[in-house]
């Protein structure tokens, strides 16, 4: 059913090769050649209509490629024993672009209906500022299903109020681009970061007055 679905779109495509339009078309973005819009529209309306249909599909993205500046969105459905695999709709089929794409993710988040207490938004201070791209209570961290994983516990070095601890990316200006998460034990003196990939390299810092600062 989902190839059908990509043979579909493709076939659309076709036929609106010659659509010039600066404004969205909900639903019907999907139908648009690929030039005029983007994987975030894309993914969501790439899950709804596969929702719609009875294939149970997940709307996921990373803030930032672990070997680029930019980030990216796609689906995950169910595979034949019932595990989420993922795909960049509408030109892949289950794991399709894992290798060429998928693969190089760094944090990797679901977009959730159902609020989520263990995200920035929630463990915060009352006072304290997040960055805009964590700042959503419908986060839910998949990254364990892209690498293998661990918890991380280390010393702060800093003294600070926050609660919440982040880890960054460098930016396409050289400055840091938050792209996970973790709490602060305020009196242990430690940060603790879950679902922590291995082999790739983030910069812990905290986030105060829409700055970073490095521990």
């Amino acid at each position: 059913m989902l190839q059908a679905y990509i043979s579909c779109v493709r076939g659309m495509r076709q036929l609106t090769d010659m659509v010039d339009t600066d404004s969205h078309w909900g639903a019907l973005d999907i139908f648009l050649p690929k030039f005029k819009n983007d994987c975030q529209n894309i993914g969501a309306w790439t899950t709804d209509v596969l929702r719609f249909i009875g294939i149970p599909t997940i709307h996921e993205y990373t803030p930032q490629w672990q070997n680029k500046c930019k980030r990216h969105y796609w689906c995950a459905s169910l595979d034949t024993i019932g595990i989420f695999r993922p795909y960049t709709p509408p030109d892949n089929n289950l794991m399709e672009d894992w290798d060429t794409n998928l693969r190089y993710a760094g944090k990797v988040y679901a977009k959730t209906f159902g609020a989520n207490k263990n995200t920035p938004y929630f463990i915060k201070s009352a006072d304290e500022c997040v960055p805009e791209e964590l700042n959503s209570p419908l986060l839910d961290d998949q990254t364990y299903r892209y690498h293998q994983c661990v918890t991380l516990k280390m010393p702060l070095n800093v003294s600070t109020q926050n609660k919440v601890c982040y880890l960054c990316f460098f930016d396409k200006d050289g400055g840091l681009n938050a792209v996970g998460w973790g709490k602060i034990d305020i009196e242990e003196k430690m940060a603790i970061f879950e679902n922590v990939p291995l082999n790739i390299m983030f910069f812990p810092a905290i986030y105060d007055r829409n700055e970073y600062t490095a521990i």
